[in-house]
């Protein structure tokens, strides 16, 4: 039976629903006494990932404190911790650029009522790398602008000999690379 059909066949919830569940509902849903133990488990394994080791250090931490635990089911507490918990990794990222950015903006200030333009240059630099805002945008509405070539339709009942004369008359003005035009007549409308 295949995955898909697998879960829809499913009558009950998972234990990683239970716990979500349980998370998300502040103890509404009761666990079993099996998903108290992996609610603790994921919960241990998420906490070691703040100390900012690598996985593997992380699995090793965590079947020391769980012994009963295989490897391969180390492992699978670690995938189903960041699941739930979210990836600490690329959270602590964002948190340390705001952390960083708030002692910046605090010495940006201390530097401004001192009058020390030299220091205050120097950290808005700083404040300035810290939050890529010396990087060009990539995809900006320029990067757009420079491929888009925009149509203007012009619907006349002018003669067209008259009408070809007017458009080349105005070609004469603009760029060939900008502009161009077609007379369509009835016929091949």
């Amino acid at each position: 039976m295949s995955e898909l059909l697998r879960q829809a066949d499913r009558r009950e919830d998972t234990n990683f629903d239970k716990i979500y569940r349980w998370y998300i509902g502040e103890g509404e849903v009761e666990l079993n006494n099996e998903q108290q133990k992996l609610r603790k488990r994921w919960e241990n394994i998420w906490r070691l990932f703040g100390g900012y080791n690598t996985p593997t250090k992380i699995v090793r931490k965590h079947k020391r404190v769980f012994s009963e635990i295989s490897e391969r089911t180390a492992w699978q507490d670690l995938r189903n911790a960041k699941a739930l918990f979210g990836d600490p990794s690329l959270q602590n990222r964002a948190a340390e650029r705001q952390r960083l950015n708030i002692i910046l903006l605090r010495a940006m200030k201390k530097a401004e009522k001192d009058r020390d333009w030299k220091a205050l240059a120097r950290l808005t630099d700083q404040y300035r790398k810290n939050n890529l805002l010396d990087k060009d945008d990539n995809g900006g509405i320029e990067d757009l602008l420079e491929h888009f070539k925009p149509h203007q339709f012009v619907f006349s009942n002018k003669d067209p000999e008259e009408l070809k004369r007017e458009a080349e008359e105005l070609m004469k003005d603009v760029p060939a690379v900008d502009a161009e035009f077609t007379i369509v007549s009835d016929d091949e409308s």
